[in-house]
């Protein structure tokens, strides 16, 4: 069986479903490259897991409740867990102007209330892609504190445990709504 989440390898998401399948035999975890992308491919995915975070949020703006019931009738609820994510961090591009931000959708708010002045917010489908994003041509980043290299200044740190959903896919296969609506 497999239990699918957000990828790759360093994300939280994947690391919360390899702590999972460490209790789980038989467990193969998979990435995808976002969590609409993940919600899409559910009509193929019948009868395997997925671990959703209680904190997820889609570019869109569905929370977890908006897709617990959007989703309902071809998910069952069966398990949950409580785990700590890698430290966070703020993170400022040393020498670099403007008031572009990437991150999570999930983080927007707390990126706003901790940085000053209006910022550019650029949503990304997670914490890895926010920092590569930033790498680019950001000026400020909500990512993993393990991401942050030389040229970062770190402004915040945060440290938090989340609750995490496991979800089995039920046998019915015709999505009739999805993610992006």
């Amino acid at each position: 069986m497999k239990i699918h989440t957000l990828g790759p390898a360093v994300t939280d998401s994947y690391r919360a479903a390899e702590q999972y399948r460490a209790d789980h035999e038989n467990l193969e975890v998979v990435g995808h490259p976002s969590f609409e992308v993940l919600y899409q491919s559910i009509p193929e995915l019948r009868g395997e897991l997925l671990l959703i975070p209680a904190a997820v949020k889609t570019p869109t703006g569905a929370s977890w409740g908006d897709l617990h019931y959007q989703y309902g009738d071809r998910l069952e609820l069966i398990d949950s867990l409580i785990t700590e994510l890698s430290p966070l961090a703020i993170l400022e591009r040393r020498g670099r102007s403007g008031q572009r931000a990437y991150c999570h959708p999930a983080t927007i708010d707390y990126l706003t209330r901790n940085v000053e002045g209006p910022l550019e917010i650029m949503p990304c489908p997670s914490k890895w892609q926010a920092y590569r994003c930033y790498q680019t041509d950001g000026r400020y980043t909500l990512t993993s504190q393990a991401f942050a290299g030389p040229a970062d200044r770190v402004i915040k740190t945060i440290h938090l445990k989340i609750l995490w959903s496991v979800y089995q896919v039920k046998g019915e296969t015709d999505a009739k709504t999805s993610v992006n609506n």
